[in-house]
C-alpha cells in the first residue's frame, strides 16, 4: 500500500476489516443499550428481510453522508480523524490535540477536498463552500473530526445526479475515488454489503430537487443473522476500518480499530453466570471445579470474577452449613463481579444414595452410577420412580449456540421444558440440533452405551462442560464400569439403539434412565 501511495496511484485509502461475534436477546434491546452507550446522530435499527444473510441491520452511525435540505441546498459532512476518549478527560484539550494532529488533519483535508470536488458537478459557480474546518465532535468512547461542506446545486440537477455524483461517500473509499475502490476491490476479503454505504430517507419538499432528506454514511453497522431458534441469538459482524496514508503505522491503525469498535465491548450481559452444587454437611465435594467453571465462564464472557474472593465466599458459605446433611448451593454471579448465594432443602427423593451397577450386557438398568443427590430447581419427588425416565424434546436447538457452553440464567426455554417433562414423571429432556445430533439435557450431561463401548457428546457440538460430566470422564471406572469414555456424534438411531442411558449433574451424580419413545 505505501508503495502504490509512493507512486502516485492514490494518496489515502479506507481500508476495512471484520469482526464476527454472538448476540442473544432481542435486536432492539441491543440497539437500545448500544445507542445509550454510543449517542449518535445517524443511527438505524432495520430489519431487512430480503437480505436474508443479515436480516437485522444495528447502524450505529455518527457521519452524514448528505442532507437535502428544504431550500434544495445539499450538505455533506465527511469524517476523518479518531482519538480515544474516557469520561473524566478534559474534552477542550482532547479535541485540540486530535485537531492539532498532522497525519488526522491531512487524512480530513483530502477527503474533504475529493467531496469538495464531488459536489462541484452539482454546483452553480462558486457553490461549494467549507463552513467549519476540524470541527471535533464527541461520539461515546471516541472524538471524531468532520469537515462540513455545503453546495448550492444548479436548478436543473436531479436526485439522480446527486446519487451518481457522490456516492460512495469518498471517506469509505479514499482519494482518488476511483483508484482506491479498485484497490479495495483487489485487497479486502470480501464485499462489504451495506457496510460503508448508505441509509436514509427521502420526503417530498418544493424545491428544485423535489425532495428533502437526510442520508448517513453506514459505518459502526452490525449485521445480525438470527439463529432461527427461542433464544433470539444472532451471529453477527461489523465492519471497521480507516483511513491509511503514507506515513500510516500498523500498530497505530490497528489501535484505531480498537477505539472505534469497543463501544461493543463491556456490554453488560443480559444474564448471569451461576453454579448449582451439593452440600453435605458442611461440605462440597466437587467445589473447586464449580469455581474454576465459574471464573472460567466469566473470563470467556466479560464478566469480573475474582476467584480468591469467590472462593472464601464460597468456603465461608459451605462451612457455615455444617448441621445440615444435605442442602442445594445456589451460587449467582453478576457481570459486575458481585456473587449471591442461597441455600435450599432438599425433597426426600434427593437424600443421599450410592447405588452400584455392573456394567452392560443388554438391559438399560445395567448402567451403573453414583451418589445421587437432589435433582435441579425443578425438582420434585415424582423424580424417582423405580428407573427414571426421559424422552427426547420436541425443541430443535441450532447447529452453533456459543451460549450452551456456559451455565447461564439464559434458560427459559430449558425450564419450561423441564417442566412438563417432570409433570410427565421424567427426570429429563435430551436436545438434538438440526443436523441430528444429541446434545445434552435440559439439567444433564448424557452418556450412552452403545456397541459395547460409552460415549457422550463432544464438546464442540456447543453443549455445557458439565462438573460431573468431567469427573466421569476423568474417573469413569466408578460410575460406569469403564476405563474409557469417548466424545463423538450421537445419532437419535444411535440413542434409541443404546444398550444403557445415564445422565450426569453434579446434584445428581450418575442416574440410569429409561427413554421413553412418544
Amino acid at each position: 500500500m505505501r508503495e502504490a501511495i509512493a507512486c502516485g496511484d492514490f494518496y489515502q485509502i479506507n481500508y476495512t476489516a471484520r469482526q464476527s461475534f454472538d448476540t442473544y436477546g432481542s435486536p432492539m434491546s441491543i440497539y437500545r443499550t448500544l445507542r445509550a452507550k454510543q449517542p449518535v446522530p445517524y443511527g438505524v435499527l432495520a430489519w431487512l428481510p430480503h437480505l436474508p444473510a443479515d436480516p437485522w441491520t444495528l447502524c450505529l452511525s455518527p457521519e452524514l453522508f448528505i442532507r437535502i435540505e428544504e431550500d434544495g441546498v445539499v450538505r455533506a459532512e465527511p469524517m476523518k480523524g479518531t482519538l480515544p476518549y474516557s469520561d473524566g478527560e478534559p474534552l477542550d484539550i482532547r479535541s485540540e490535540q486530535l485537531r492539532a494532529d498532522s497525519k488526522n488533519r491531512a487524512e480530513n483535508l483530502m477527503i474533504v477536498d475529493l467531496l469538495r470536488n464531488d459536489l462541484s458537478m452539482l454546483a452553480r459557480p462558486g457553490g461549494v463552500r467549507v463552513e467549519e474546518l476540524f470541527k471535533v465532535t464527541r461520539f461515546g468512547q471516541v472524538l471524531q473530526m468532520t469537515t462540513p461542506i455545503r453546495c448550492d446545486v444548479r436548478p436543473q440537477v436531479t436526485m439522480a445526479n446527486i446519487i451518481e455524483a457522490l456516492f460512495p461517500c469518498g471517506s469509505i473509499t479514499g482519494a482518488p475515488k476511483k483508484m482506491s475502490m479498485r484497490y479495495i476491490a483487489d485487497s479486502e476479503g470480501g464485499a462489504r454489503g451495506l457496510y460503508t454505504g448508505s441509509i436514509g430517507y427521502l420526503q417530498p419538499a418544493a424545491n428544485t430537487l423535489r425532495a428533502r432528506g437526510s442520508f448517513n454514511v453506514a459505518i459502526r453497522t452490525l449485521c445480525l443473522q438470527p439463529n432461527n431458534d427461542h433464544s433470539l441469538a444472532c451471529k453477527g459482524v461489523m465492519g471497521v476500518g480507516g483511513g491509511l496514508v503514507y506515513d500510516s503505522t500498523a500498530q497505530s491503525e490497528y489501535e484505531e480499530i480498537h477505539w472505534k469498535s469497543r463501544f461493543l465491548r463491556g456490554l453488560p450481559a443480559g444474564f448471569q453466570l451461576f453454579e448449582t452444587m451439593l452440600v453435605q454437611q458442611g461440605r462440597c465435594a466437587l467445589l473447586e471445579q464449580h469455581i474454576e467453571r465459574l471464573c472460567t465462564s466469566a473470563a470467556a464472557l466479560g464478566f469480573t470474577a475474582d476467584k480468591s474472593a469467590l472462593t472464601q465466599q464460597m468456603e465461608h458459605a459451605v462451612n457455615a452449613q455444617a448441621t445440615h446433611a444435605s442442602l442445594r448451593m445456589r451460587a449467582v454471579l453478576f457481570h459486575n463481579g458481585k456473587c449471591d448465594i442461597q441455600f435450599f432443602a432438599l425433597d426426600s427423593a434427593g437424600a443421599s444414595a450410592s447405588v452400584s451397577v455392573s456394567a452392560m450386557s443388554s438391559a438399560p438398568a445395567s448402567a451403573a452410577a453414583a451418589t445421587a443427590a437432589s435433582a435441579s430447581d425443578s425438582a420434585t419427588s415424582a423424580d424417582r420412580v423405580a428407573m427414571a425416565t426421559t424422552r427426547i424434546a420436541p425443541r430443535i436447538l441450532p447447529n452453533h449456540d456459543l451460549l450452551r457452553r456456559f451455565k447461564t440464567t439464559w434458560r427459559q426455554h430449558y425450564d419450561d421444558d423441564l417442566k412438563h417433562a417432570v409433570k410427565s414423571g421424567d427426570f429429563d429432556v435430551l436436545y438434538f440440533n438440526h443436523d441430528g445430533y444429541l446434545l445434552e439435557g435440559a439439567r444433564s450431561s448424557v452418556f450412552i452405551h452403545y456397541q459395547g463401548a460409552w460415549i457422550t457428546p463432544a464438546l464442540s457440538l456447543d453443549v455445557l462442560p458439565g462438573v460431573m460430566r468431567a469427573q466421569v470422564l476423568k474417573h469413569p471406572e466408578p460410575y460406569l464400569g469403564t476405563d474409557h469414555v469417548s466424545q463423538e456424534r450421537i445419532t437419535e438411531s444411535m440413542l434409541h439403539q443404546a444398550d444403557a442411558i445415564v445422565l450426569t449433574n453434579a446434584l445428581r451424580g450418575c442416574i440410569p434412565v429409561r427413554l421413553i419413545s412418544h
